[in-house]
């Protein structure tokens, strides 16, 4: 084997060297093309006007001196193993074939044999090398030699003669139809090559016993091929055509019946006839039902030039989080026709995570959801759009390949979502104040203090993980600097904190003075007596939603309780799926 190789593609061609005799070699290049045919000579076949070429092409009277130096071996094969741009047919044709004899390339057309053909009309089929592959075995640089085209003959009929022994023991009825049509167009190609062979272009006179053979296998082909492929018939049809006792060397049985006549009362099942389907075609397709419709894509707009990349004011806020949440929604429930959704819709959640929605500052005065009058409907809304934008966030990145990177970011994500919600459910609003809101940030009159929750091992396990990118790396000392302001006093004592879903899933502590404190504000029915067991059992029912009594008056409550397990299930370390058991 031979050719070049350059950085971007590869050529393939076959070498032969040959000893002439008296110290003397040929060395020849076949070569398919379409690279390096130019340096090949040319003709016109006579018939069609098309031109052909010559594939094999031929150095000849080479010294032995010139075999024999490992120079030219050297940079045809270095051709070959390195990748360069000066690869190429000219370097090959016009420098190192030509230093063989000392001759021009087209002098040597008239020194041998020469045998022309078609070269490949398109690109794929040069590089299926199933040509290149059959002159190599039938090409013999030598005076005298017979041609290729009687070796490529000899050649195709060893190929038949394979395949006809496969199939000479083949029973009748036990040959696939497609296996047949293969072997009947391979015949079919075999008898058309043949047909094109002069009888002058083989001088010993041997073209003759091997096309008289190629007839022969055919002939023992196709005979074949009609026993092994035809369709069974009925057998007790076949049985009274040929005779109740003779059933093996019946005509049925050798595969040569040429109709279905039989004598009257043949039928050994007079009833079978009923099992029938002549219309096959239109039972199968009633079976099937009608074809499922083509789906109806919907496009999902992602972006929008009217809206600021971050949030300036609540409405902006509002409306770029409902615009973002559908445009995920739709991209969620058309992942069967749109590549890599999950992807799209778990980048695009991120940023409204932890881009559009502004970082909250511990300073009311400053921070962006404090400093402003907002209404009660308004604070619903956010917390409600945080939350499904949570969700969305949550199926898609556990619909992509998982990594350690993945998880950081996400928490990340979580941490920012959980802060932002924080900051909103505290906020007293102009109009209604939230009962809710106004327990937890302290405000609310009477024996009060203010709740928080706590960063758990958000702060360990993001300093484990890698994180590149310095927005997301700010983003997380923001978390936590936010996370301990709300938790830690000023005298380094702690308020209590509620929703501590990585510690535990009974409520204790926080949640039990916030749930007392709601009950009374909402005139609840408390346990009594008021027991410890008793408290955690009343506090469970109430925040889990099994008694739905804040859910219905505080539905701002239900949401943050999720935004912040979404936040403590990222920081968890379990998977965010459930696990399936096999079966």
């Amino acid at each position: 084997p031979g050719g070049w190789q350059q950085p971007n593609k590869a050529h393939l061609c076959l070498y032969i060297l040959r000893n002439t005799g008296s110290g003397k070699f040929s060395f020849s290049v076949i070569n398919t093309g379409p690279d390096g045919l130019e340096y090949h000579p040319s003709n016109f076949d006579s018939t069609t006007g098309r031109q052909t070429k010559q594939l094999c092409m031929t150095m000849w009277d080479i010294p032995a001196e010139r075999v024999l130096d490992s120079t030219f071996w050297v940079l045809l094969f270095r051709m070959q193993v390195y990748p360069s741009k000066k690869n190429d047919a000219a370097f090959l044709y016009t420098k190192l074939l030509t230093s063989l004899n000392s001759r021009p390339l087209l002098s040597n057309k008239e020194s041998g044999p020469a045998e022309f053909y078609y070269p490949p009309s398109t690109q794929e089929a040069a590089e299926q090398y199933h040509e290149l592959a059959r002159l190599a075995l039938t090409t013999i640089p030598d005076l005298g030699a017979r041609p290729s085209k009687f070796s490529a003959l000899l050649l195709m009929n060893a190929a038949v003669e394979i395949a006809y022994r496969g199939i000479e023991d083949a029973r009748p009825s036990s040959m696939d139809p497609e296996d047949s049509r293969i072997l009947k167009l391979t015949a079919r190609n075999l008898a058309n090559y043949a047909s094109t062979l002069e009888t002058e272009s083989v001088a010993d006179g041997s073209l003759g016993g091997a096309l008289t053979y190629t007839w022969d296998l055919l002939d023992r082909l196709l005979k074949k091929l009609a026993i092994a492929s035809s369709k069974p018939l009925d057998q007790h049809s076949a049985m009274g055509v040929g005779g109740r006792g003779d059933e093996m060397n019946s005509d049925f049985a050798k595969g040569l019946l040429k109709n279905l006549r039989t004598d009257g009362g043949a039928a050994a099942h007079p009833f079978f006839g009923r099992l029938r389907r002549d219309n096959y075609e239109e039972v199968v397709k009633a079976l099937m039902g009608d074809p499922r419709p083509d789906p109806i894509l919907i496009p999902a707009v992602l972006t929008d030039e009217n809206m600021p990349d971050v949030a300036t004011d609540y409405h902006t806020a509002a409306s770029s989080l409902l615009r973002i949440c559908h445009a995920c929604s739709l991209l969620l429930q058309q992942r069967r026709l749109v590549k890599n959704a999950p992807a799209f819709v778990a980048s695009a959640a991120q940023y409204a995570l932890t881009v559009t929605l502004p970082m909250p500052h511990l300073d009311t005065n400053v921070c962006f959801w404090r400093k402003s009058p907002m209404r009660r409907e308004t604070q619903t809304n956010l917390l409600f759009l945080i939350r499904r934008m949570c969700r969305i966030y949550s199926a898609a990145t556990s619909s992509v390949q998982q990594s350690r990177g993945l998880v950081g970011i996400r928490t990340t994500a979580f941490a920012c979502a959980a802060c932002v919600a924080d900051a909103i459910a505290r906020v007293k609003c102009i109009d209604d104040p939230s009962p809710f809101s106004l327990h937890y940030s302290g405000l609310n009159e009477g024996p009060t203090r203010p709740f928080g929750f706590e960063s758990g091992s958000f702060e360990k396990l993001a300093a484990n993980l890698p994180i590149y990118d310095p927005q997301l790396t700010s983003l997380r000392f923001q978390c936590l600097d936010y996370m301990r302001g709300m938790t830690i006093k000023d005298d380094g004592t702690w308020n209590p904190t509620i929703f501590n879903f990585d510690t535990s899933l009974t409520p204790y502590g926080g949640d039990l003075e916030l749930i007392n404190h709601l009950s009374i504000e909402l005139a609840l029915p408390r346990p009594h007596p008021m027991t410890e067991n008793a408290m955690v059992t009343h506090a469970a029912r109430l925040i889990s939603g099994s008694n739905g009594a804040i859910m219905e008056i505080l539905p701002e409550f239900e949401y943050f309780r999720d935004i912040v397990f979404h936040f403590k299930h990222a920081v968890s370390g379990a998977t965010s799926t459930p696990d399936v058991e096999d079966g």
